[in-house]
C-alpha cells in the first residue's frame, strides 16, 4: 500500500508540474488521452441585448478540470493562472483526504477556508470528478448527508473502488452543500445534456460559474439566465425549465425564453393568471367558430389555429434565437376546449388536448427528437352579478422527449370575490391562492404539492356611455418573489385598449428584480378580430440589468 502511495504522490506532483510548465496541455496517467479528449471547447453564440462595458468572453470556453481515476490524479488545464504553490495546495487536500490526514467533513471544511475563491472552485470540480468516476450510482433515494459522502468519498480514494451515492442529482446537492460550507453561494440546478441533467451554479465576486462534475463555465456575467443559456447552448440540448434546489429542497423555477414560447403556444398557464381571469370575467356564450392566425416577432412564434365549437386544432411553429441551442420546434395540437354553463349558475371550462412536434437543436446525439404532450384543466366559477363569487382551478401538462420526461407540472387553486354594484360602477376585491407540485427531495422523483402563490386585488369597473373603463391593482405573493402591478382597459363595442405593467422584488438571490409592462390593442369588426401587442421586460441581477421586449399580432375570423 506504501508503494501503491508513493506513486501516486510522484505522479500526482509531476502531473501538476507538467501542465503547469506546458500551459496545462498535458495531460498524465493510463489510457488518460481517451478520458480527456476535449481539454477545451470554443462555444460560439451571441447573446441579444448585451450591455456596453460588459465583457461576456470568458464564457465562451467550457475547460475541464479532471479529478482522480484509477489511483492517479491529474489537472487540466490550468484555467485560472494559479502559481505553482496555488494549484498543490488544492491537490493537497485531495491527498490528504486519501491518506486520511483530513479525516472528517468539517476538517475538509476547515481546510478548505484558506483557499482563495478559485481554488475552491477547482477543489469542487476535483471532488465532482472523483464522485463521477467513483460514487454514481443509480439510486431513487433522498440525498444522504454530508458525512456519508465524505465517509464514501475516502472510501473510493484510498481503495480506489466503487462505492455509491446515487445520480447526479445526488452528486450536485452533496456539492451544492460543499460550496455553501466553504461560504461560496451556490445552488443546484436541473438541465439538460443528453437526458435529464442536475449541476451546480455559483455566485462569484467576479461573476458566475457552473460546475458540473469536473467541468467548469465561468464567466463574469451575473445574469443566471445567461450562464444557464450557454451551457445548454454548450450541450447542445433545449431545456424549458431549471429549478433550483438548496439542501436538496426546492427553491426556484425558472421558465426559460424557449419555455415560454412553447408554453405561450400550447396556451399554458403554470400560474394563477387565468384562473383569476375566469374568476372576474363573464362567460362567452357563444359559439366558437373562428380561424386564429398568430405571429410573434420576438419570440419567434407563428401559429394557425382552427377551432369549431369547441374542437379545434392548431398547428405552427417556434424558432430559437442566436443564443439558443433550439433551432426550430414544428408542432400540431388538437384537442378540445369549451366554455358553457349550467342553468347560468356555474360555468365551466375545460380543456382537454395533446401536443405533438419535432424538436431541432444543435445536439444531434440525442436519438430521439419527438415531443409529446398532454394537457388538461377544468375551471368551476359561479355566475352572479352581486355578492360573493367563487372559482377553482385544476391543470396539468406533461411532455415527453421520446421517453424521457422534459416537463411537467400540476396545479391546483381557488379564488373568491365579492362583487359590489353600485349604479354604472362595479367594485370587486378578490383573493386567489394556487399550489404547485414540485419534487419532494432532490434526489427522488416523488412530487408535492407546494403553497406556490397568494394573489390579492381588486378590480374598479366604471360605466361611460358605451365604454367601459376598467381599472385593476393587485399584488402577488410568490415563493421567491413579490410582485405588486396594475392594469387600465377601455372597452367598447368595436375596440380595446389595455395596458398593464409590474414590479418585482425577489426574495431569492438567485431570482432577479424585473420590471415590466404590456400593452395591447384590439379592433372588433363584425367576424373579425384583429389584435397587435407589445411586451417589455427588464431584469436586474445583482446590478446587472438586462432588457427585453416582444412585438406580436394576431386575426380572428369567425364564420
Amino acid at each position: 500500500m506504501k508503494k501503491i502511495k508513493g506513486c501516486i504522490k510522484k505522479t500526482l506532483l509531476s502531473a501538476i508540474l507538467s501542465s503547469f510548465l506546458f500551459g496545462g496541455g498535458l495531460v498524465y496517467g493510463k489510457n488518460l488521452e481517451d478520458k480527456v479528449s476535449k481539454p477545451e471547447i470554443d462555444i460560439n453564440f451571441k447573446f441579444e441585448n448585451e450591455q456596453e462595458g460588459v465583457d461576456y468572453s470568458k464564457s465562451n470556453t467550457i475547460y475541464y478540470y479532471e479529478g482522480f481515476n484509477k489511483g492517479k490524479l491529474w489537472y487540466s488545464p490550468n484555467i485560472f493562472g494559479f502559481e505553482n504553490h496555488e494549484i498543490i495546495k488544492v491537490a493537497n487536500i485531495i491527498e490528504s483526504i486519501q491518506d486520511k490526514k483530513i479525516n472528517s467533513y468539517q476538517e475538509l471544511i476547515e481546510e478548505s477556508k484558506n483557499l482563495s475563491e478559485n481554488q475552491k472552485i477547482v477543489l469542487l470540480s476535483a471532488i465532482g470528478g472523483i464522485l463521477r468516476d467513483f460514487n454514481y450510482e443509480d439510486s431513487n433515494e433522498k440525498v444522504s448527508s454530508q458525512d456519508t459522502f465524505f465517509e464514501k468519498l475516502q472510501d473510493s480514494l484510498a481503495t480506489g473502488e466503487q462505492n455509491g451515492l446515487g445520480v447526479c442529482r445526488h452528486i450536485s446537492s452533496h456539492l451544492e452543500q460543499i460550496a455553501e460550507d466553504m461560504e461560496v453561494r451556490s445552488t443546484a440546478v436541473t438541465g439538460f445534456a443528453t437526458i435529464g441533467h442536475v449541476y451546480v451554479i455559483l455566485k462569484t465576486n467576479e461573476g458566475s460559474s457552473i460546475v458540473d462534475y469536473s467541468e467548469i463555465l465561468t464567466t463574469n456575467a451575473k445574469n443566471i439566465e445567461k450562464i444557464l443559456g450557454a451551457y445548454q447552448k454548450y450541450q447542445g440540448t433545449t431545456a424549458f425549465q431549471h429549478l433550483f434546489f438548496e439542501d436538496a429542497e426546492f427553491k426556484y423555477r425558472l421558465i426559460t425564453r424557449d419555455g415560454e414560447h412553447f408554453l405561450d403556444f400550447v396556451e399554458y398557464d403554470e400560474t394563477s393568471q387565468s384562473l383569476k381571469n375566469k374568476l372576474i370575467n363573464n362567460i362567452s356564450k357563444k359559439d366558437s367558430r373562428e380561424l386564429k392566425i398568430t405571429l410573434d416577432f420576438e419570440k419567434y412564434l407563428t401559429s394557425f389555429e382552427l377551432n369549431y365549437k369547441g374542437i379545434f386544432a392548431k398547428t405552427g411553429e417556434i424558432r430559437g434565437d442566436l443564443s439558443s441551442p433550439l433551432n426550430k420546434i414544428n408542432l400540431y395540437q388538437g384537442g378540445y376546449k369549451k366554455e358553457s354553463s349550467i342553468l347560468d349558475i356555474l360555468n365551466i371550462n375545460g380543456n382537454l388536448n395533446f401536443v405533438l412536434g419535432l424538436l431541432n437543436q444543435d445536439n444531434k446525439e440525442v436519438e430521439n427528437n419527438e415531443i409529446f404532450g398532454a394537457q388538461g384543466s377544468l375551471i368551476l366559477t359561479t355566475n352572479n352579478e352581486k355578492g360573493f363569487k367563487f372559482a377553482s382551478r385544476i391543470s396539468g401538462f406533461d411532455i415527453f422527449l421520446g421517453d424521457m420526461p422534459f416537463f411537467h407540472d400540476f396545479t391546483f387553486g381557488a379564488g373568491l370575490s365579492y362583487k359590489i354594484p353600485i349604479k354604472k360602477i362595479k367594485i370587486e376585491p378578490y383573493v386567489i391562492t394556487q399550489y404547485n407540485f414540485f419534487p419532494n427531495d432532490l434526489g427522488t422523483e416523488k412530487y408535492r404539492p407546494k403553497f406556490l402563490e397568494l394573489n390579492v386585488g381588486s378590480i374598479l369597473d366604471i360605466g361611460i356611455k358605451k365604454t367601459n373603463l376598467s381599472l385593476g391593482p393587485y399584488y402577488t405573493w410568490k415563493i421567491w418573489e413579490n410582485e405588486f402591478g396594475g392594469a387600465i382597459e377601455f372597452n367598447s363595442k368595436n375596440a380595446r385598449a389595455n395596458i398593464a405593467g409590474y414590479i418585482t422584488k425577489s426574495k431569492y438571490d438567485f431570482c432577479p428584480d424585473k420590471i415590466g409592462f404590456k400593452t395591447e390593442l384590439e379592433a372588433k369588426l363584425k367576424n373579425l378580430d384583429i389584435k397587435a401587442g407589445y411586451e417589455g421586460k427588464k431584469t436586474n441581477y445583482d446590478g446587472e440589468k438586462e432588457w427585453s421586449n416582444s412585438l406580436n399580432a394576431s386575426i380572428n375570423i369567425k364564420y
